[in-house]
């Protein structure tokens, strides 16, 4: 199989290296560089020598293959068979094994990178299972794969990578002939394109982008790229030495770029049967998850209402809970106080201790617990009694200036509750990038709010990564609070909002957080020993 790219450049897939390796390609160049019509060439000549072509198309540019190619089906866009979602996925699988080549236009999923990354992992997944289980010779392009394997060391991004990875290296014994696209090379993670070994460099002008590619372009300068002209390349891998060519092969189809469709694209009988088979199983599909969304709407709403009422009787135990804690560390506190009836109080602590609380039972509808509830509200009351008139008692010693030292047990509580949050702050900063980002949200000032953009620019990391984050901190870092009248307070270690037109405004709310941790588990807790363990805190995270 032959490739003729220019009057002095022919690939040859029967070359040693090809039988070998198989054919990995690299283009690289700016917009305007030539790129896509290079890439487009060698797609239509492999079509035309018998190769299955698939392309991930990120501009919507291949669609005018359907036009000259009978085989050819367009998936997504304006022109398209079939629509592209997550839901045809298998009517995609079985279009390939059918034995046409398809042409996967993203061109609508870019606006949200992650949902574009997930699209693509699946299609490549499902395709590459069916590559292994039944090989045939055939063509894979992914135009922009920068935007598919960008630099981020995230889980999700190095999943692809290394899914590249494996097409790239298995590629040779599996049949499958791939080229790698992209015109911002200092995005484009390191190794999908050392994974190439025939690489065409076209004009760049980005100083980072050249930058990337230095080292590929031994001997020569970097700068050699600024002043090419379109279709100019310089190919490295393939001759002894590199050489600047320039395409000159013409194009069988019109470029989808500048050509709009004037009229639907004429298809012969047995393809339009196919589509039309395609496409009632796309429909099928759709069916199916609309079935499966309503069957699971109506168990989220169940367990909705269960979850609230479960809710409805944890506040209410945790009411309880709150009163006969406080009451508790009150009336211990009042043990060391002269003049106080010791035995009294040691008597009031043991009542206080063997009060019952309502066990959880598995079925919530069969909980019954209005009786106990309504026993310990009586105990509360009377304990409210004693609790106003020991509490007289306390602000009298606050008054005269006595200090009120933490017990025992309260230091071993606030000590428990530190360890604990430093290990939950060590799991979650175990990520570098995750590790950079808490660091720069505790620094800002906490009266100020701030966008995602802002850490972004900071940390050097997409700001879809960081408003991740930022929502993993607001999430996992949170505790409910009672209140004296019963109502929920909630605090995060990050708060937000959301602005009027959708978007969300983050807070650095360490201090707030830390502290009413602390309050929850000591309400008497003096300023001065929570500043030290928020610092202490604040010193720990620094230090990560």
């Amino acid at each position: 199989m032959r490739f003729r790219v220019s009057d002095n450049l022919v690939i040859d897939t029967d070359r040693d290296v090809v039988r070998r390796q198989g054919l990995r390609i690299a283009i690289i160049g700016e917009s305007g560089s030539g790129k896509s019509w290079l890439m487009a060439v060698i797609a239509e000549q492999a079509i035309q020598q018998g190769l299955q072509v698939v392309v991930y198309d990120v501009h919507g540019e291949y669609w005018t293959f359907a036009e000259i190619f009978e085989n050819f089906l367009v998936i997504g866009g304006d022109n398209a068979d079939l629509p592209l979602s997550v839901e045809g996925i298998d009517v995609y699988a079985e279009a390939y094994r059918q034995g046409f080549s398809l042409d996967f236009n993203f061109r609508e999923y870019l606006a949200d990178e992650y949902e574009y990354g997930i699209l693509v992992e699946k299609i490549l997944r499902k395709l590459w299972k069916i590559q292994v289980n039944s090989p045939r010779p055939t063509l894979w392009i992914l135009e922009e794969a920068h935007l598919i394997a960008p630099q981020e060391k995230t889980r999700e991004v190095m999943r692809r990578v290394g899914l590249i990875k494996a097409i790239a290296t298995g590629g040779r014994k599996f049949g499958i002939l791939l080229i790698l696209g992209t015109q911002r090379p200092a995005e484009l993670h390191k190794t999908p394109l050392s994974q190439c070994y025939i690489r065409f460099f076209g004009k760049l002008t980005d100083l980072l982008d050249r930058k990337a590619v230095e080292d590929y372009l031994k001997p020569y300068k970097s700068d050699i790229l600024k002043v090419l002209k379109t279709g100019e390349f310089y190919v490295y891998g393939w001759l002894d030495e590199p050489k600047l060519i320039t395409v000159t092969s013409k194009r069988v189809t019109r470029h989808g770029a500048e050509t709009p469709l004037v009229k639907p694209i004429e298809r012969g009988m047995k393809v339009k049967k196919s589509v039309e088979q395609l496409r009632k199983m796309f429909e099928e599909a759709l069916r199916k998850k609309r079935e499966e969304m309503s069957e699971r709407a109506r168990l989220l709403a169940e367990i909705d209402a269960l979850k609230k009422q479960l809710e409805e009787e944890r506040k209410a135990k945790a009411i309880l809970e709150e009163k006969i804690s406080k009451l508790e560390m009150e009336l211990d506190i009042l043990s060391r106080v002269k003049g106080v009836n010791k035995l009294a109080i040691e008597q009031a602590i043991m009542e206080i201790k063997e009060l019952k609380l309502p066990k959880p039972v598995a079925s919530l509808t069969a909980v019954k617990t209005d009786k106990v509830v309504e026993e310990l509200r009586k105990k509360i009351r009377i304990l409210d009694e004693e609790n106003k008139r020991l509490r007289s008692i306390i602000e009298k010693y606050k008054r005269e200036g006595t200090p009120i030292q933490l017990t025992p047990i309260e230091e071993k509580r606030v000590k428990e509750w530190v360890l604990n949050f430093k290990k939950r702050l060590e799991d979650y900063a175990r990520n570098p990038t995750r590790k950079r980002i808490l660091k720069t949200v505790i620094s800002i000032d906490p009266g100020k709010e701030f966008f995602p953009e802002f850490i972004a620019g900071e940390v050097g990391v997409s700001s879809m990564w960081v408003a991740q984050c930022l929502k993993e901190l607001h999430s996992m870092f949170k505790v409910g609070l009672l209140l004296e009248d019963g109502k929920e307070y909630t605090t995060s270690l990050v708060e937000t909002r959301k602005l009027s037109r959708g978007r969300r405004v983050f807070r650095n709310n360490i201090r707030k957080y830390v502290i009413s941790c602390l309050r929850m588990l000591v309400p008497t807790l003096p300023d001065l020993k929570a500043n030290e363990v928020l610092n202490q805190v604040l010193s720990y995270i620094y230090a990560l």
